[in-house]
């Protein structure tokens, strides 16, 4: 990670967040997600249209948040134009995620964010793809933005700026999302989840708003499991015989695990009853689990 002193700031990391913009939604998306990453200390981000911007200039940037509309379930084609010229400069960037705009039914991700990622992993194969990428849900073909939806992008700024900070203090590298299995992306959609039931019940945050606190761990458990060593053998965390967690951490996490758990069935079924299932399979410690992988 770089370091860049500014006045009496040291600067950890850099993010630009480009965007592309018919009808003003995804700009206003792009502009509540740098501002959620400016709220992290020692992390900067400035924002820019991908119809104004120079690759040449965003180049040397720490990493990349691309935003686009859903056009027909494809990303528009002014931003694919636009990854197509990252592939032709000598870009410094470590990271990549993805965010874009939608109408209909909630979904998340939207299939436009996810058709991004994946070319993003076959244009730029070196830069690693993570955090999984936020779909916002507007009005509409012309919006406006469905209410609480801005927080989330805020919030979605907040834990990119945690995770290098985070990662930068540790003289540590983000894997690849797209090499992290199933278990581990279900496990990160299941603590996203148990954050917000936490946060929104005892720091009386409103819609899917997290406080600067929440937000912080939440990046602070997607680190862990970026780094877990067993992947996708592994039980749940709270069976885990490894603890990985600092200290406070870890009774910031048993907290929000006694309050969300049991209130997880009823705000997302589906994943409480993967939670429980997972937590059958059998914790292992790193002597058994390295004994069967010899040559990992």
């Amino acid at each position: 990670m770089s370091r860049e002193r500014i006045g009496w700031r040291v600067i950890l990391a850099s993010v630009f967040v480009a965007y592309d913009s018919k009808y003003g939604n995804t700009k206003q998306a792009a502009d509540a997600i740098a501002e959620g990453i400016r709220d992290v200390v020692s992390v900067e981000a400035s924002v820019g249209s991908v119809k104004e911007v120079y690759v040449e200039d965003i180049a040397g940037c720490e990493a990349l948040a691309l935003g686009a509309p859903n056009h027909m379930a494809k990303p528009s084609r002014t931003m694919m134009k636009f990854t197509d010229k990252l592939v032709r400069v000598d870009l410094k960037t470590k990271y990549v995620t993805v965010f874009g705009t939608y109408s209909g039914r909630v979904r998340d991700p939207d299939r436009a964010v996810r058709k991004m990622e994946k070319s993003l992993e076959k244009k730029l194969p070196k830069i690693n793809l993570i955090s999984p990428g936020l779909s916002v849900r507007v009005h509409g073909v012309t919006g406006p933005i469905f209410e609480g939806e801005l927080s989330r992008c805020r919030d979605f700024g907040r834990r990119i700026a945690n995770q290098l900070k985070q990662t930068s203090e540790g003289n540590k590298e983000l894997p690849n999302l797209s090499d992290q299995g199933p278990r581990i992306r279900r496990e990160k959609k299941t603590i996203d989840k148990m954050v917000h039931v936490y946060c929104k019940g005892n720091h009386k945050t409103k819609g899917n708003q997290l406080c600067a606190e929440c937000s912080e761990f939440l990046a602070y458990a997607f680190l862990r499991l970026d780094k877990c060593p067993f992947q996708e053998e592994k039980s749940t965390c709270g069976k885990c015989l490894v603890h990985c967690y600092q200290p406070q951490m870890r009774e910031k996490a048993k907290k929000i695990m006694r309050y969300s758990g049991p209130r997880l069935l009823l705000h997302a079924p589906r994943l409480a009853l993967h939670h429980i299932f997972d937590g059958r399979n059998k914790p292992q410690t790193i002597q058994e689990f390295r004994r069967k992988k010899p040559n990992s």
